[in-house]
């Protein structure tokens, strides 16, 4: 598992994403591009679950939020793996989130922020507490420019 391969994978969508406005628009997009049975939105979701099994992707934080950084550049590309609550956020250009349930409970769907698996794209300068409710999630963000501000 190599930078490479994180870039074969994530190609797809890092030039559909170029360009793009971070808007309601943009996660309707994505999600019709790109739904969630699609071979690349798989890809990138097994590529992403067997590096966190094998250690390949550097996972850091305790056991309900362990986080990863996959990629730097313009369009940065976060991993986490969450159950809960996780630290407040803004995004100072928005943020573009696709979700996995890796394990559930019977109370409920899981969700990212009120969402099932998919996507969930959040607007320049908004801010949020990550939580995920009902189980546990692998969320992959992508970040424009890198931006994000820590609470």
């Amino acid at each position: 598992m190599t930078q490479h391969n994180l870039r074969t994978v994530a190609q797809p969508f890092l030039d559909f994403l170029q360009g793009r406005r971070v808007d309601a628009q943009l996660q309707y997009d994505l999600s019709t591009t790109f739904p969630m049975a699609s071979l690349e939105v798989q890809h990138l979701k097994q590529w992403c679950l067997d590096g966190i099994q094998s250690g390949d992707i550097r996972m850091r934080g305790p056991n309900s939020l362990r986080f990863g950084n996959l990629l730097k550049g313009e369009m940065r590309i976060d991993i986490v793996d969450m159950t809960g609550v996780g630290p407040g956020h803004t995004h100072p250009n928005g943020e573009i989130n696709l979700s996995f349930a890796t394990e559930f409970t019977s109370t409920g769907a899981t969700s990212f922020d009120g969402q099932t698996e998919g996507w969930l794209v959040k607007p320049p300068n908004s801010w949020h507490t990550p939580t995920v409710a009902n189980g546990r999630m692998v969320i992959v963000y992508f970040l424009p420019k890198g931006a994000i501000q820590f609470d």
